[in-house]
C-alpha cells in the first residue's frame, strides 16, 4: 500500500482560510468550517468506496485516509499495492512506484499526471492516469487487471413448460418439461450441472425421465487468455466435427478477444402456425427451450460455444411438427500478429447414460498470426484406429472481409476391415460491419471424399452401428442487414448437404421487415418471411405475411397469411405491447380448421412468465404455461431473477437493504433484504448498472445509482449501490447545554454517509428519517453527539431535536 497527499495536486493544494466576520449568524464563534478549507477533504478513516479509472468503475474496496504531518486540512489516501496492480498501468511504471515506508501503500502521486480526488457524492475515489502510462489503449475495451471472478455463491438457472390438451374426443393430456442449469461458484471456478426432464400422463400412460445431462467444471485463466474445462462437454472445435467426450479441455477462449475475433452464435428462425414450443438439440442434451406465439420467431441467444449440428423441433399446439437442422457457423480461424491460439482436449468419447464409447483420444489445434493479413492453423485428433491431420491458412481481406481455407485428411481402422484414408476440404469467408447496424455475412463450403471418415462416423463402425450420412459436399450461407434509417431489416440463411450414400438435404430460410408510414398511418410494418426444407423424410414450403397497424398508445391490429403445402391459412391478431408485458389475441381460419389462440407473456424482476391457450372447432383445446427464472445466493444475499441463459454470468447488486428500488430501467427491482440480480451481465465487457430515479419511490434517495463491472465468465459479480430510504424533514438541532451545533457541522447515518449539514441556528434538512433511526452529529474531526428520532415525527413541522452525548456503539464506528 502507498500514501499520496493531496497538496501533491495544485486543484487542493492550498487551504482556504474563511472570512466569518461577512456571515449573519449567532455564535459566530463556534462555527466549524475547517473541513472545508482543503477541496475534496476526507476525514481520516475507512471508507468503502468505488475505484474510477479513467471513467471506469472497479469494484469497491475499503480505502484508509490519514492526516497529513504537520497539517490538519490536509489528507492523505492509501492506495493499497494490490489495487495500484490493477489500474492496467504499463509494468514499468507499476515496478516503478514508489512507496511510503511507514504504511506500505503505492506513492502515485509520484507519477507525472496522475491525479486522485475522492468523490464523497458518490462514494467513489476517482484517479485519472494519462494515456501514455496505460497498457491499453481502446475505450471500448477492458484490461485483464479490471476482470472481476465475483464472489462465491450458489445458482439455478431453470426454464419449465407445461400444457394440458382436450382431444376432440374429450381425452385428455398432459405435459411438463423443463430443463436449466445448478451450480455453484468458489473463487474462480465454476461447477455446472445441465439438468432435463419431462413427464407426459394421458389416460393411456405416463411416461416421465429425469438426466443430469452434463456435470463440468471450469475456471478462466485470464492471463492465459485461456479457459480450463474438466468434465462431460462436446468436443468445441474450428476444425473436426463435434462429439461428446468425459475428460479435460484447454482452449484460448475468443470470449476474452475482441469482438472482431469471436465466433459467431447460431440462430435459430421458422414460422410458428400456432402458439408452438421451440427445442433446440445438440445429440440428446436440450441447449434450449421456450414457447412462441404464432408467427415468425427467432432465437438468437444460444450459447456462441456452440459447435456442429443442432437438431430443432417446432412443436404446434394442434399436434403437428416440425422438424429440420441447422449448421452452426465459424469465424474464420483468424488471429492477431504474433498471437498464439489453441485447443487442447483429452478424454474418451462417451454418450448421454455417461458409457464410454470409444478409446482415449487427444485432440490438438494452433493458430498463428504471421503479420495483419495472414493467419496459419492446423491440428491433429488421435485415438486408437483412427487419426486426423488438418492445416489451412487464413487471409484478412480488409475491408472485403476474411477468408480461411484447410484440408483435412483422416485415416481410420476398423477390426479386420481396410483401412480408409480420405480428404476434406473446406473454405470459409466472412465479413462483420459493426459500423453499420451488425451486418454479418457468412459463407461456407466443405467437400469430402467418399473415403473420408468422420471421428463420429469412426465411433459408431466401431460399436457395429451401420451409418448413412457419409457427407459429400455442404454448404453454408448466413447473412444480416439492419437499415435503421429505411426501417428495414433482412435475415437469410442456406444450409445443403449432399451425401455419398443417400438424398441430399437442405434448408432455406428468409425474413424481410419494414417500418414505413402511409399518409397518417404512422409506423406501419410489414413482414414476409420464407422457408424450405428438404430431407429423405419429407419437404416443407412456407410462405408467411404479416402486416400490423398502430392502434391506440401501444396497441397494434394485424393481418396475417400463411401458405404451405397444406393449403392456406389467414388471420387476424391484436396485441398490446408494454415494458413488462405484452398480450395477443388471434383468430384464424383455412385448410379446414378454424381456432382463436391467446399468448400473454409477463416479465418481472423475478421471473419471466408466458401463457398461451387455444381452441379449435373441431372441439380440442389446450392451455400452455411457461416459466423461465433463476435464483442466486451468497453470503451477501439472495434473490430470485430473470434468467442468465446456462448458468451464465450475473450481477448481485446490493442497494443498502432497501427494497423496491428500480434498476436498468425499471426491468429489476430490489426485494425485502435489498437485493437485486441482474442476469444480462457480458463476459469480459463493461456491465453498467443503474438506478431508475426517475421512478423511485418518494422516501428514496440514491447517494450512488450508477455502477460498473467487468465479469469473467461464470462469475457472480458483486456491487453497492448507495440508497437512502426514509422520510424528510426540517429540524433545529439543540446540544446538551442548550447552545446549538457549529454551523458547518455535519450529520451522519448509521452507514457513516452524510445526510445534512447543519445551517444557522441549528438548522438542519435530515433525509433518511425512519422510527428510532440515529444520526450522529460530528465537527472539530470528531463524532460529538447523538440524535435518536421519535417513533411518531411530525413531518409538517420542523421538530427540535436533542442532541445527547456520543457513545461508541455496534452502529457508528
Amino acid at each position: 500500500m502507498a500514501l499520496v497527499c493531496f497538496a501533491c495536486h495544485p486543484a487542493v493544494s492550498h487551504p482556504v482560510e474563511f472570512n466569518l466576520d461577512v456571515m449573519d449568524v449567532e455564535e459566530r464563534d463556534s462555527i466549524d468550517l475547517s473541513r472545508f478549507r482543503t477541496a475534496s477533504y476526507i476525514m481520516p478513516g475507512e471508507y468503502l468506496m468505488g475505484i474510477r479509472v479513467n471513467g471506469r468503475v472497479l469494484s469497491e474496496q475499503t480505502i484508509r485516509f490519514y492526516p497529513s504531518h504537520g497539517d490538519d486540512a490536509i489528507s492523505r489516501v492509501c492506495v493499497p499495492m494490490d489495487l495500484a496492480a490493477r489500474l492496467g498501468l504499463k509494468p514499468e511504471i507499476l515496478q516503478g512506484l514508489g512507496r511510503w515506508p511507514e504504511r506500505d501503500c503505492a506513492e502515485l502521486g509520484g507519477v507525472d499526471g496522475i491525479t486522485l480526488r475522492p468523490d464523497m457524492e458518490t462514494a467513489s475515489l476517482v484517479i485519472n492516469i494519462p494515456q501514455a502510462w496505460m497498457a491499453y489503449q481502446d475505450p471500448n475495451w477492458a484490461p485483464i487487471e479490471e476482470w472481476d471472478n465475483g464472489i462465491p455463491g450458489a445458482l439455478l438457472d431453470y426454464n419449465l413448460n407445461g400444457s394440458t390438451q382436450k382431444g376432440r374426443d374429450s381425452s385428455r393430456s398432459h405435459q411438463i418439461s423443463g430443463n436449466g442449469t445448478a451450480g455453484f461458484n468458489i473463487g474462480a471456478w465454476r461447477l455446472r450441472g445441465d439438468f432435463q426432464g419431462s413427464r407426459q400422463r394421458s389416460k393411456q400412460y405416463t411416461q416421465q425421465e429425469f438426466a443430469w445431462s452434463r456435470i463440468y467444471a471450469y475456471r478462466p485463466l485470464s492471463r492465459q487468455g485461456a479457459r480450463l474445462l474438466l468434465g462431460e462437454t462436446q468436443l468445441n472445435s474450428n476444425l473436426f466435427d463435434s462429439f461428446r467426450y468425459l475428460g479435460a479441455s484447454l482452449a484460448t477462449d475468443d470470449q476474452m478477444l475482441p469482438p472482431d475475433l469471436r465466433g459467431y452464435a447460431p440462430e435459430v428462425t421458422g414460422v410458428a402456425q400456432s402458439n408452438a414450443k421451440v427445442t433446440v438439440r445438440q445429440g440428446d442434451r436440450v441447449l434450449y427451450e421456450t414457447t412462441v406465439p404464432p408467427g415468425p420467431f427467432r432465437i438468437s441467444d444460444i450459447n456462441s460455444a456452440v459447435s456442429g449440428k443442432l437438431d430443432v423441433e417446432v412443436s404446434e399446439d394442434d399436434g403437428h411438427v416440425q422438424r429440420f437442422q441447422i449448421e452452426t457457423t465459424n469465424m474464420p480461424y483468424m488471429s492477431r500478429p504474433g498471437q498464439l491460439r489453441y485447443k487442447l482436449a483429452v478424454g474418451r468419447p462417451a454418450n448421454q447414460n455417461r458409457e464410454m464409447t470409444g478409446p482415449m483420444f487427444a485432440s490438438g489445434e494452433l493458430s498463428w498470426g504471421v503479420d495483419n493479413n495472414w493467419s496459419t492453423y492446423g491440428g491433429s485428433l488421435l485415438t486408437d484406429g483412427y487419426t486426423a491431420l488438418a492445416v489451412g491458412v487464413g487471409r484478412n481481406l480488409q475491408r472485403f472481409g476474411v477468408v480461411s481455407a484447410d484440408i483435412t485428411n483422416a485415416s481410420a481402422k476398423v477390426r479386420n476391415e481396410p483401412r480408409q484414408r480420405g480428404n476434406s476440404l473446406r473454405i470459409n469467408y466472412a465479413k462483420r460491419f459493426d459500423e453499420y447496424n451488425s451486418e454479418i455475412t457468412f459463407a461456407g463450403y466443405r467437400f469430402s471424399e467418399r473415403s473420408f471418415v468422420t471421428m463420429d462416423e469412426f465411433l459408431d463402425a466401431r460399436d457395429g452401428r451401420l451409418t448413412r450420412n457419409n457427407s459429400k459436399a455442404v454448404y453454408t450461407a448466413l447473412a444480416n442487414k439492419a437499415f435503421l434509417d429505411l426501417g428495414f431489416s433482412g435475415h437469410l440463411s442456406y444450409t445443403r448437404e449432399d451425401y455419398w450414400d443417400r438424398a441430399s438435404t437442405e434448408r432455406f430460410s428468409a425474413y424481410f421487415s419494414r417500418y414505413f408510414d402511409v399518409g397518417r398511418m404512422k409506423g406501419l410494418s410489414a413482414s414476409l418471411s420464407l422457408s424450405h426444407s428438404r430431407s429423405d423424410f419429407e419437404q416443407e414450403s412456407s410462405v408467411s405475411l404479416s402486416l400490423s397497424v398502430p392502434f391506440g398508445h401501444s396497441e397494434r391490429v394485424g393481418y396475417d397469411s400463411f401458405i404451405n403445402r397444406d393449403g392456406v391459412r389467414h388471420g387476424a391478431t391484436y396485441s398490446r405491447y408494454e415494458q413488462d408485458y405484452n398480450y395477443l389475441l388471434s383468430a384464424n381460419t383455412g385448410r379446414g380448421n378454424d381456432a382463436m389462440q391467446g399468448y400473454l407473456t409477463a416479465r418481472t424482476s423475478m421471473a419471466d412468465v408466458s401463457v398461451s391457450g387455444g381452441y379449435q372447432d373441431s372441439g380440442s383445446q389446450n392451455l400452455g404455461l411457461s416459466l423461465r427464472g433463476g435464483l442466486t445466493a451468497t453470503a451477501k444475499g439472495a434473490a430470485f431473477h430473470q434468467s442468465a441463459f446456462d448458468g451464465g454470468t450475473r450481477l448481485m447488486v446490493d442497494t443498502d437493504g432497501v427494497s423496491g428500488v428500480p434498476l436498468q430501467d425499471g426491468l429489476a427491482r430490489t426485494n425485502r433484504l435489498g437485493i437485486a440480480v441482474i442476469p444480462s451481465a457480458n463476459d469480459y465487457y463493461r456491465t453498467d448498472v443503474r438506478i431508475d430515479v426517475n421512478k423511485l419511490a418518494d422516501d428514496m434517495e440514491a447517494k450512488k445509482s450508477v455502477t460498473e463491472a467487468t465479469l469473467t465468465e461464470g462469475a457472480i459479480g458483486y456491487r453497492r449501490l448507495s440508497v437512502i430510504q426514509g422520510n424528510k424533514a426540517l429540524v433545529t438541532i439543540r446540544l446538551p447545554s442548550g447552545a446549538f451545533p457549529p454551523f458547518g457541522a455535519s450529520v451522519l447515518d448509521a452507514a457513516g454517509r452524510e445526510v445534512a449539514i447543519v445551517a444557522d441556528s441549528g438548522f438542519a434538512y435530515l433525509t433518511g428519517i425512519q422510527p428510532d433511526s440515529e444520526f450522529v452529529v460530528s465537527w472539530g474531526r470528531n463524532k460529538q453527539c447523538r440524535l435518536t428520532m421519535p417513533r411518531v415525527f411530525p413531518l409538517d413541522q420542523r421538530y427540535e431535536l436533542q442532541c445527547q452525548p456520543f457513545i461508541e456503539s455496534s452502529l457508528f464506528k
